[in-house]
C-alpha cells in the first residue's frame, strides 16, 4: 500500500512510518523539518519520500500532494498523526504561538484532506486515518490547545464519514493514551512510541482495518 503520513517528524508519527516501511508499504512523510526524517531516505531509498512543508506554506499543499501522487503513481491512504505539542496553558501562549499551533495542527491537515478527497472520489476508494490522543477525560490546562486542535480534526472526520463512505472512502480514528502521546512526541519514552506504532501499523496494513 502507498501512504501519505502527516506528523511524522518524531515520536509516534515517525515510528508508524518506520513500521509501515518495514511491512513493505510505500510512504511519503509530510514534515516541517526534513532533517528529522532524512535517515529514512537512506534506509528505505525505494519506498520512502520526505516532503518538507513549512507552517507558512499552506498554499503549497496542493502542489506537494500532486507531486507525491505522480511519484508513487497512486496513493491508497492518508494518515494524520497528532504532532502539535504545546505544553503551555493557553493564557501563557503568545498570539503567534497559538496561530502557529493551529496552522500546523489543524489548518494544514484540513487542507490536505480537502485536496485528497477529490482524488479518492475519482478512484472510488481510499482511507483517511486520524491517530489522535484520547478525549475521554478532561485535558490538563497545559494541553488544552492540543486537545482543541485534535477535537477539531476528529469533528471533521465525524462529519465526513457518511458522505465519503458512499464513494468507497473509509474514515477511521485511532485513539491512544494521552500520557503515552506526550512521552512519545517529546521522545521521552521510545518504547511507548514503538509499541503504539506496532499496534497501529499492523492493523491498517491488511485489507481490513481494525481499531486498536
Amino acid at each position: 500500500m502507498k501512504w501519505i503520513v502527516a506528523g511524522a517528524e518524531s515520536g509516534l508519527g515517525k515510528e508508524i512510518v518506520v513500521h509501515l516501511l518495514q511491512n513493505g508499504c510505500y510512504v511519503a512523510a509530510i514534515v516541517e523539518d526534513y532533517i528529522k526524517i532524512a535517515d529514512l531516505t537512506s534506509r528505505f531509498p525505494h519506498q520512502f519520500v520526505g516532503v518538507e512543508i513549512a507552517r507558512n506554506e499552506s498554499r503549497g499543499i496542493a502542489s506537494h500532494l500532486q507531486a507525491i501522487i505522480d511519484d508513487f503513481a497512486s496513493v491508497d491512504g492518508v494518515i494524520l498523526c497528532d504532532s502539535t505539542l504545546s505544553t503551555k496553558p493557553v493564557e501563557e501562549m503568545t498570539a503567534d504561538e497559538i496561530i502557529s499551533s493551529v496552522t500546523f495542527g489543524l489548518t494544514n491537515p484540513l487542507l490536505l484532506i480537502r485536496e485528497i478527497i477529490p482524488y479518492f472520489r475519482y478512484k472510488n476508494r481510499g482511507k483517511l486515518i486520524l491517530v489522535s490522543s484520547t478525549h475521554d477525560k478532561q485535558s490538563p490546562p497545559d494541553m488544552s490547545v492540543n486537545y482543541a486542535i485534535s477535537r477539531g480534526v476528529e469533528s471533521l472526520f465525524s462529519s465526513l464519514t457518511d458522505d465519503l463512505s458512499a464513494f468507497g472512502i473509509e474514515t477511521s480514528v485511532i485513539n491512544f493514551n494521552s500520557e503515552d502521546y506526550v512521552a512519545s512526541v517529546a521522545d521521552k519514552n521510545n518504547w511507548a512510541a514503538y509499541s503504539m506504532a506496532e499496534c497501529i501499523s499492523s492493523e491498517i496494513t491488511p485489507a481490513h482495518l481494525l481499531i486498536c
